[in-house]
């Protein structure tokens, strides 16, 4: 199968969704765990943590649409209009989760982590949220889409990913 650019996105942005879903889930078991329990759940927490701030960091930088290496791909490579999308300052959620996932550092702490997560990574993932209902919108109905990505639209596979996002962004509450 040949590999097809909004076929990426839309997987970020579902493993994004299902990651974020996934966290406020298994915190809540995690609160309520068994003594013998609460080791898996923290290694789950710790997995699924992980995972959403990866994604959290691969769409901050499509929806910024930074000048990046030439294969990256970025939301001006979908759309042809892109400067309403818009996700405030991202350099303390950025910074943040580099720190967190991209290597070993003494700043990651329970404590730091709760505290930065409200007040960083909340408004960012708030934002994501809001650019990718829009996006996603935009994709349905086929609004201002770069000529190249046209194409990928009639491919069943992309569809039923479009919508399957409609969907799941319809459930996600910030």
């Amino acid at each position: 199968m040949k590999e097809y650019i909004l076929d990426h996105v839309l997987y970020e942005m579902e493993m994004f969704n299902y990651s974020y879903h996934e966290y406020y889930e298994t915190t809540v078991l995690l609160k309520n765990a068994s003594e013998t329990d609460k080791h898996s759940i923290q290694m789950k927490w710790n997995m699924v943590y992980e995972c959403l701030l990866m994604h959290t960091r691969n769409l901050i930088e499509f929806f910024e649409n930074k000048s990046k290496p030439k294969d990256d791909i970025m939301i001006g490579t979908v759309l042809k209009n892109v400067k309403d999308y818009n996700l405030g300052d991202t350099a303390d959620a950025h910074k943040f989760i580099n720190k967190s996932v991209s290597h070993i550092t003494q700043k990651r702490t329970k404590v730091q982590e709760i505290k930065t997560w409200s007040r960083q990574l909340g408004p960012v993932i708030s934002a994501i949220v809001q650019c990718e209902k829009r996006f996603i919108e935009e994709l349905a109905e086929e609004k201002n889409i770069n000529e190249e990505i046209q194409k990928e639209l009639a491919i069943d596979i992309i569809r039923k990913r479009i919508d399957n996002l409609q969907r799941a962004l319809r459930t996600i509450e910030i």
